[in-house]
């Protein structure tokens, strides 16, 4: 009676164990392409995209959202050397001397 107890004990802990790693990578993997596609965009990369597949979670709509932004910023980002689309200030107009 006591071994069968802890037979049943011991294969509840591994498929527990199991199971929970499992599940943790399946919830986890998403966040981690996430994390790719920060870390490409953080060195100037606005061209890569996550594309998750799967259901619409928080993940799913974490993703679409940074897609939309990069595509947005990819298509306004202009060299360092330019003014981005602001303009330079007037130079002041000389005072005419007397």
């Amino acid at each position: 009676m006591a071994t069968e107890a802890a037979a049943s004990m011991v294969f509840l802990l591994v498929f527990g164990l199991v199971g929970g790693w499992i599940l943790a990578g399946s919830m986890l993997s998403p966040l981690a392409r996430i994390s790719d596609a920060t870390r490409l965009a953080t060195n100037g990369s606005l061209s890569h995209r996550i594309r998750l597949p799967g259901r619409r979670d928080e993940f799913r709509e974490l993703s679409d959202a940074f897609d939309v932004t990069r595509t947005t910023r990819s298509s306004t980002t202009c060299p360092r050397e330019a003014s981005c689309g602001s303009t330079p200030a007037p130079a002041p107009a000389s005072a005419p001397r007397p």
